[in-house]
């Protein structure tokens, strides 16, 4: 397993710029034992590797009404790998494995205004465009062939596709205040009540 991430910043006044960089790489080996009752030893392995490449860039600021922005981009690969063995112990036979890879690309804002001392108004939205894929890896043509009927069967048993979302989103934030010399008193007036109860019980006992 191993991992690696950069992040990398810069001031402008109340305008900030920060953009981050990540890298993942894993390799997970599995092996199980897969024998059937009196039959020599088998055993089922795979193999799975997996690497993820992340990019974020956002611009962010504050102006003097108190309006607070980010604007920013990222950018996300990630693909797996796995391949199959299965057989006898001493000579394993290999099985068809599958590659999956997804990419996506996205564009975000957000604004946050304060309307009145205790009332923000927050909009925003977020564009993003992902690209599937995925094929089949070690599998023999000669068991492809007869399924997709295709001469070409490698390019016949893989598939790939497009989505696009835009989301936006709205929200309000309203803050409560309450002196402290109500909470005073409300505590003031919730002990009165609790003693008042707890006399009465007493008295009544």
């Amino acid at each position: 397993y191993l991992l690696a991430d950069l992040v990398v910043s810069k001031d402008w006044g109340r305008t900030r710029f920060t953009t981050a960089f990540g890298w993942v790489h894993h390799d997970i080996d599995e092996t199980y034992d897969s024998t059937v009752f009196n039959l020599p030893p088998q055993l089922y392995a795979q193999h799975t590797r997996v690497t993820l490449l992340s990019a974020e860039s956002r611009l962010s600021g504050q102006t003097d009404g108190g309006l607070s922005w980010v604007v920013g981009s990222s950018i996300i690969s990630n693909e797996s790998r796995q391949r199959r063995m299965a057989g006898p112990v001493a000579a394993p036979e290999q099985l068809a494995g599958v590659r999956n890879e997804i990419e996506e690309l996205a564009l975000f804002g957000e604004a946050s205004l304060p309307v009145t001392p205790t009332l923000t108004v927050t909009g925003g939205a977020r564009f993003s465009q992902s690209h599937l894929s995925g094929s089949s890896l070690d599998a023999p043509a000669m068991l492809l062939q007869p399924l997709f009927g295709s001469l070409d069967a490698t390019r016949a048993a893989s598939a790939s596709r497009k989505e696009s979302a835009f989301l936006p989103s709205l929200a309000l934030a309203w803050e409560i205040r309450i002196s402290t010399v109500w909470l005073r008193r409300a505590f003031w007036l919730a002990s009165a009540i609790i003693c008042g109860f707890s006399a009465l019980s007493a008295v009544k006992v």
